[in-house]
């Protein structure tokens, strides 16, 4: 069973943990939720028409979740190969973090609603308590809103399933020229499904067609972690590089590019090339947040967003179920008349309503709930009790950074 050679991975890993992902990751939830909320009730007029064109792009927000994903879960493995008990701590921790909230969700929605008198959901659970919601969508559309944003947490557990496993086989040095060629794998499914006539929902939600993300988020992992080592970057050449993306993602949502975010609307060659392009402009950005200080680093430092960051998988979670039970009480008589004359009442009621509701539901999961079951990890660490007590022992000393904990 071919292994990696320890002192490379060792010698060259980026062991410590990234203040600046945190803030990243903050991001990728408010483009997410920002997205859903301005979709997320019936309105008019030209505010809402605005906000609709400044937030389409940024359902792209999962397109950066997979980044990060890709980026952590393949640097996590990466750094742990060489560990005993590598499979079992991986899957340990991993369900230690997604599971209870998730399943949580699960059973709320589909158990306690229904015995309640409020059976909102009229979906196939199966696929849901098996993590398959984004076959569930390619098969069958889009379910009821409240569940359908699970389709991309279906998509990384497939993906927490297989990497490990890709990740253990096949050593550093061949996983750097695989990995390249592995981004090809779907571009090529969705080329070849769009000349066979397919729909564009089954290839947005298939995690063999919409792997992209993860696919280069694992290539930053590998690149950091061998002999090519980090290379530093202008600071003028940073900001203006995310200053352009941002731009294209905003004028192509306006549809001045040829590119657009509308994804009925794609041809056959933006099927096939969108994905692959956002992310890699978003591994741009994770770069520049992993690499020497520049100006992007200091932006995604600040507390703000990385207070969104922290609490961004509770917030993913539980904001659509939540924007359900908002919409679903009924406003003041007067609210609605005035909503008739003056259609921005609506936007200026349930936006910051949504994003209220979902921080305060959020933060609460996390000290309330998922807290308790992430304190269980530490009876599953990579390194050995005296890998350990030596780690603990040195940082009293050193106080050097934080470990990477996902």
């Amino acid at each position: 069973m071919p292994l990696d050679s320890v002192k490379e991975v060792r010698t060259n890993a980026p062991r410590g943990h990234y203040p600046a992902l945190d803030g990243l990751r903050g991001l990728a939830v408010l483009m997410v939720l920002s997205h859903h909320f301005v979709l997320g009730y019936s309105a008019s007029g030209r505010v809402h028409a605005l906000l609709g064109h400044l937030t389409l792009f940024m359902w792209s927000g999962v397109d950066l979740f997979f980044v990060l994903s890709g980026f952590l879960i393949s640097g996590i493995l990466l750094d742990a190969k060489a560990q005993p008990k590598y499979f079992r701590t991986f899957y340990a921790r991993r369900v230690l973090r997604i599971f209870p909230l998730y399943y949580g969700a699960v059973f709320a929605i589909f158990v306690l609603l229904p015995l309640l008198g409020m059976d909102a959901v009229n979906s196939r659970s199966i696929y849901y308590w098996t993590y398959l919601t984004n076959v569930d969508v390619a098969l069958h559309g889009w379910p009821n809103q409240i569940i359908s944003h699970f389709w991309s947490l279906a998509i990384e557990e497939q993906f927490y399933l297989l990497w490990p496993l890709v990740i253990f086989l096949i050593p550093i040095t061949l996983l750097r020229r695989f990995l390249p060629a592995l981004l090809l794998l779907p571009m090529a499914m969705r080329l070849i499904a769009s000349l066979n006539g397919s729909d564009i929902l089954p290839l947005h939600v298939g995690t063999l067609t919409h792997c992209d993300g993860l696919i280069m988020g694992s290539i930053m992992a590998v690149y950091l972690r061998t002999s090519i080592g980090r290379q530093a970057v202008n600071n003028r050449t940073a900001v203006i590089g995310v200053i352009l993306i941002a731009m294209i993602f905003v004028r192509a949502s306006f549809g001045y590019f040829p590119i657009t975010f509308s994804l009925t609307n794609w041809n056959v060659l933006q099927r096939t090339i969108t994905f692959t392009l956002i992310s890699v402009a978003f591994s741009w950005v994770l770069f520049l947040c992993v690499g020497p200080v520049n100006s992007v680093q200091h932006f995604f430092k600040q507390a703000w967003l990385q207070w969104f960051g922290r609490y961004s998988y509770g917030l993913y979670v539980l904001h659509k179920p939540l924007m359900g039970l908002v919409s679903a009480i009924q406003l003041p008589a007067g609210l609605t008349r005035l909503a008739s004359v003056h259609p921005f009442v609506l936007d200026a009621i349930y936006i910051p309503t949504y994003l209220i509701v979902s921080i305060v539901f959020a933060y609460a999961s996390y000290h309330l709930f998922e807290k308790h079951f992430l304190r269980l990890k530490k009876y599953f660490s990579y390194r050995s009790r005296v890998e350990t007590i030596e780690m603990q022992s040195a940082q009293q000393i050193q106080a050097p950074e934080v470990a990477a904990n996902l």
